[in-house]
């Protein structure tokens, strides 16, 4: 559930980002609007008997204008040698997730034009 709340800010967020752009007319050849962003990310250590880094890390892009959140991220790293195939995993699991949303947000659009269509 807090996926979807988060994606929605982040998406509001952009969506503000965009308007200032066009606004002060920063915009590309291609008419994609310009936006100034503040990007910073971390990755842990840990030094208890040994020293080598944590297996999770996080990055977050947020908007210059508005300093609100555009992204954020979790990353996760397995042992070298089962990289190939987390990476696999995790892209299908991704895509499977995104399907999911994608049918739930099909079934919401649904909704909302039956309800129209009863007035």
């Amino acid at each position: 559930m807090w996926e979807g709340i988060s994606l929605k800010t982040m998406t509001d967020a952009a969506k503000e980002e965009r308007e200032f752009a066009l606004l002060q007319g920063r915009i590309d050849e291609n008419g994609v609007p310009i936006i100034d962003v503040i990007v910073d990310g971390c990755w842990s250590k840990r030094s208890y008997r040994k020293n080598y880094s944590a297996l999770l890390g996080a990055a977050v892009i947020i908007g210059k204008k508005t300093e609100k959140i555009l992204l954020i991220e979790d990353a996760v790293q397995e042992k070298k040698e089962n990289d190939k195939e987390k990476e696999i995993e995790l892209r299908k699991e991704k895509e499977v997730k995104e399907k999911n949303e994608d049918n739930e947000n099909e079934e919401e659009k649904k909704k909302i034009l039956s309800g129209y269509r009863n007035f």
